[in-house]
């Protein structure tokens, strides 16, 4: 997934909308340090090195759920909506090639 982001999809994205390259970017670090915080928190569980308590653990899994999911959400649809108003989405947009 991390390689997937951070490679083809990132290069599809510097090639074909060079003008919400930014936003792309934006998104991408966001995804990747929420998604990075999900072992973290397992690591320090009391199902890894049992640095933090059950409590913690179920705190900061419910803050990550929330942030991922609906936070990312509303993030990607406001920036998709920054580039609808500065028209970078129908004619940055060209085909692409199917991904194998």
């Amino acid at each position: 997934m991390i390689y997937l982001l951070l490679v083809p999809f990132k290069h599809e994205a510097e090639r074909n909308r060079s003008r919400t390259q930014t936003a792309f970017n934006r998104l991408i670090t966001i995804h990747l340090m929420l998604w990075t915080a999900y072992p973290i928190v397992w690591i320090l569980a009391p199902t890894g090195i049992d640095a933090i308590g059950q409590d913690l653990e179920t705190m900061f899994y419910t803050i990550l759920d929330v942030a991922s999911k609906v936070g990312f959400g509303f993030l990607s649809l406001n920036t998709y909506s920054k580039i609808e108003r500065i028209g970078a989405v129908a004619e940055d947009l060209e085909p692409t090639a199917p991904m194998r």
